[in-house]
């Protein structure tokens, strides 16, 4: 049975036995062209729910103003002057849930990105443009799963 279970703001989730239906939401989506992340959480063997989380705009944040990154989307792109910037990251809001950093300019400095809770660390840093990490969050502590240039200590 294919049926839209939970709508939330701009999330939603979906039950589905048939990963064709899945399939074809994703391509209808990308046909309309509506921004998405892939499918998370989906487990074949218990049909677990997948979210399909449909994202706003990327969020940029300009050097020099530093502070908290959004997690009400997927992608945020960061900028540093020369005296760097500091950034903060609060928990994620639904298991799954899948978060992109970008440092896109920089200043001089380094972004020091500090998540409420990190696995294996506390901190990220990014000290050259293109450098960038995608996180997971699993409701307890968000998980560096892709890490492109980027420290975490």
């Amino acid at each position: 049975m294919k049926i839209i279970d939970f709508q939330k703001g701009l999330s939603f989730f979906v039950r589905s036995k048939d990963s064709i239906f899945l399939h074809e939401l994703k391509r209808i989506l990308n046909l309309l062209s509506i921004p998405f992340t892939d499918p998370c959480c989906l487990d074949a063997s218990t049909a677990a729910p997948a979210a399909i989380i449909f994202t706003t705009p990327q969020t940029n944040i300009v050097a020099g103003t530093g502070g908290a990154i959004p997690v009400t989307n997927y992608l945020t792109t960061i900028n540093t002057d020369a005296g760097g910037d500091a950034f903060t990251l609060a928990d994620g809001t639904v298991n799954g849930q899948l978060k992109k950093i970008l440092l896109v300019v920089d200043g001089g400095g380094n972004a020091v990105i500090t998540p409420a809770n990190l696995a294996a660390g506390t901190t990220i840093t990014m000290g050259d443009a293109a450098d960038f990490v995608v996180l997971q969050w699993n409701s307890t502590e968000w998980f560096v799963i892709e890490n492109s240039g980027s420290a975490v200590a």
